[in-house]
């Protein structure tokens, strides 16, 4: 993936400094992102968030607030860990030392949506931090908190990043339903210690000796169906009505 911004008559821009970056036409969508290349939606920067010459949030394929000055390091923190932040030009809603806190809560309000309005849908989330890339810049709820210095502090607010998405995800509840036209319906589960769970209605004798080999052979043009539907809610299968979602789904003829 690499991003292409354009200047104002259209020219691919393909070099990083501050004058490249004041050529750049913000009224123009940025080719080549996570959305040119299978993503639904995306919120971040163009490279490391506090280190590169552009510092702008990209919301899917443009920045709604462009940069307008030269960023002033003279308001940043000045320590060993403050090294690696290029002189270049900042948006106004840029929080130099708050990023992280931004992605936060954009990643915790897409969980929260994908499971207001498509719970029975699975998602994937990649959320990417600065921290702990240089410079290190806790912010203000983590400065001081380790006695390790803003590096430590830095480290801290990652592992509080990490703990507050998997609270989250922890928050949530999947059911993983079998459809009754899947192959071999009821589904047997194969699950072990080290994450693995998945369905397998072939390995029937594994599980029970008494049943016949489960090898399923298929020839050219046949073919077997296997259904199933994630479901993410909040709270307990019961309070989420996990089995009335299953007996809907359970109708659905395809």
């Amino acid at each position: 993936m690499c991003w292409t911004f354009r200047d104002e008559a259209g020219e691919p821009i393909h070099s990083g400094s501050l004058d490249a970056t004041r050529r750049i036409d913000f009224t123009r969508r940025i080719e080549g992102g996570p959305v040119d290349h299978g993503f639904e939606r995306f919120f971040g920067t163009a490279c490391c968030p506090t280190t590169d010459w552009l510092y702008a949030f990209i919301d899917n394929d443009r920045i709604p607030v462009p940069p307008t000055e030269i960023i002033d390091k003279s308001t940043l923190p000045k320590h060993p860990y403050a090294i690696d932040c290029r002189p270049g030009l900042i948006a106004p809603d840029f929080p130099m030392e708050e990023v992280d806190m931004v992605f936060l809560k954009k990643s915790r309000d897409f969980i929260a949506e994908h499971v207001r309005t498509s719970s029975d849908k699975p998602f994937f989330l990649f959320h990417a931090t600065q921290a702990v890339h240089l410079p290190s810049f806790p912010g203000k709820a983590f400065r001081g908190k380790t006695k390790a210095g803003p590096h430590g502090d830095f480290i801290a607010e990652l592992d509080d990043i990490v703990g507050e998405l998997m609270q989250d995800l922890d928050r949530l509840g999947i059911a993983i339903r079998n459809h009754p036209s899947s192959y071999r319906y009821p589904t047997r589960w194969h699950v072990r210690g080290y994450g693995l769970f998945t369905a397998n209605p072939f390995a029937q004798q594994d599980y029970d000796k008494t049943l016949p080999d489960g090898t399923t052979t298929l020839k050219q043009g046949e073919q077997l169906k296997l259904r199933h539907r994630f479901i993410f809610h909040s709270g307990e299968a019961a309070s989420a009505k996990i089995e009335d979602a299953w007996q809907q789904y359970a109708k659905e003829v395809k």
